[in-house]
């Protein structure tokens, strides 16, 4: 009975939270969407290409994330009573996956819900349109539980062959698509990905205790670290950790130190290769989003800058590593025969070939796909401008403790404002630039004001010099 009621409130507290908070605010996306262009590019006939496209971008992201986190979260403590019990794994975690399960299916679910919603909204569509984003939804919820699973049981090598595996599958999907499905079709497609769930049960035998009590003591690592202020501990606890060693090519010898040092972090980038996969995916789509901005209104489009510019700073993570290298550098004598400057330079190679190489690619199909050039050029400025603030980044210490000082007022302790904005000074520095400067672009219909990012630049250079 204490079971029954406990289920009973977890549904109670659910539901409530859905329509107290993320009602409005899916009310207000659906409003949003419901714009005769944004209504023009959901009812597109290829617009399923494209949530097919970023399902499978989806389902690499539950593999990599699976590695470090897993569906199947459970205390130290849990681990060495149920896991390590008499039990079969798929018997005793049984309990685990399901709400996470049913957790990822309602959350999929909605969402599918809001683009059939804001057809319905403009009536455009029926009913049975919204049941189907509904399936679509579930559908996804499904497939990213899978392979959230799969990556948390399978081994790093037969993770990254799954992960080309979901892309190319869903790619060859994405460029096949037949174009909208009634109904009945969606009804097949949910029926065939509930088939796949058969392969759980082998799946949840896989999970292996010791890298379960792994994940559970990172975990509780970084919730420690995290509620006592100190994210950057907490993000460095699932900094991913390289499963090979580091191959003699890495240390070679050549007289062009540019090349040895572009050499040298993208071996060290791709020693993670599902990170790396990711991050490149992440960026690609980041420029793509920035890019194509301009077919929604004004307010929209600035919100796609600045979540783009987020998504290609953190994108540039596993490409600026060697920043923290030679932030750590500075403080140590020279061993290199090299400047400060010149080490901070030689590692900025790589991210800033990576933006170039990945940032005009991407801008080349967006402006293919409808785009406007200066709303490519913004988002390329913007993801150059994000290597900047990864340099600047590296570079912060340990949380000054001056920070924690009560600061009352008539409302109360505002000490965790300043806190809050030491911790996010660069995610709001990779959001708020932009998001201005495009603000700019679209106000003046000119590229001059992307003349901004240089100055920008400076600035956080030397905000930079003013931390080392």
């Amino acid at each position: 009975m204490n079971r029954s009621a406990g289920v009973l409130y977890r549904v109670y507290v659910t539901v409530l939270l859905l329509a107290v908070l993320t009602g409005p605010a899916l009310y207000t996306v659906v409003v949003s969407l419901s714009s005769p262009p944004l209504v023009t590019l959901v009812g597109h006939e290829q617009f399923p290409s494209l949530v097919v496209a970023c399902t499978g971008l989806l389902l690499v992201a539950a593999l990599a994330v699976g590695r470090t986190r897993g569906p199947v979260p459970l205390s130290p403590f849990k681990i060495h009573l149920i896991a390590g019990g008499p039990q079969p794994r798929r018997v005793s975690l049984r309990s685990p996956f399901r709400s996470t399960l049913l957790l990822l299916l309602l959350v999929a679910a909605v969402l599918g819900a809001v683009p059939p919603a804001a057809l319905v909204r403009a009536e455009v569509a029926g009913a049975t349109t919204l049941v189907g984003g509904v399936l679509a939804g579930a559908t996804v919820g499904i497939l990213v539980a899978v392979a959230w699973l799969a990556g948390q049981a399978l081994t790093p090598r037969t993770t990254t062959w799954a992960a080309a595996l979901c892309l190319l599958i869903t790619g060859g999907l994405a460029l096949w698509w037949p174009g909208p499905l009634d109904l009945a079709g969606w009804g097949l497609l949910t029926a065939a990905a509930l088939c796949l769930l058969v392969v759980v049960p082998p799946l949840r035998d896989r999970l292996s205790g010791p890298a379960l009590l792994e994940q559970a003591h990172r975990w509780h690592t970084a919730t420690t670290a995290g509620g006592a202020g100190d994210l950057a501990a907490a993000a460095a606890t699932y900094r991913t950790r390289p499963r090979r060693p580091r191959p003699a090519g890495a240390v070679g010898d050549t007289t062009l130190l540019p090349v040895l040092f572009l050499r040298r972090d993208l071996i060290g980038a791709l020693r993670t290769p599902i990170r790396s996969l990711v991050a490149g995916a992440a960026l690609c789509l980041a420029i793509l989003m920035g890019a194509l901005s301009t077919t929604l209104p004004d307010q929209m489009a600035l919100f796609v800058v600045g979540t783009s510019s987020l998504m290609g700073y953190m994108a540039l993570g596993v490409w600026s590593d060697g920043f923290r290298h030679a932030v750590e550098a500075i403080a140590a004598p020279t061993l290199y025969g090299l400047s400060d400057h010149q080490l901070l330079s030689l590692h900025a190679l790589l991210p800033v070939a990576v933006v170039l190489t990945v940032g005009t690619t991407a801008g080349l199909l967006a402006v293919l796909l409808g785009g406007q050039p200066l709303m490519a050029a913004l988002t390329l400025g913007s993801a150059l401008f994000c290597v900047v603030v990864r340099m600047f980044d590296a570079a912060k210490g340990p949380m000054p403790l001056i920070l924690l000082t009560p600061a009352p007022t008539p409302m109360g302790d505002a000490s965790a404002i300043p806190v809050a904005l030491w911790q996010a000074d660069a995610l709001l520095l990779a959001a708020l630039v932009p998001t201005t400067i495009g603000t700019a672009v679209l106000t003046l219909g000119s590229g001059i004001p992307l003349l901004a990012y240089i100055p920008a630049t400076a600035a956080v250079l030397l905000a930079f010099r003013h931390r080392v």
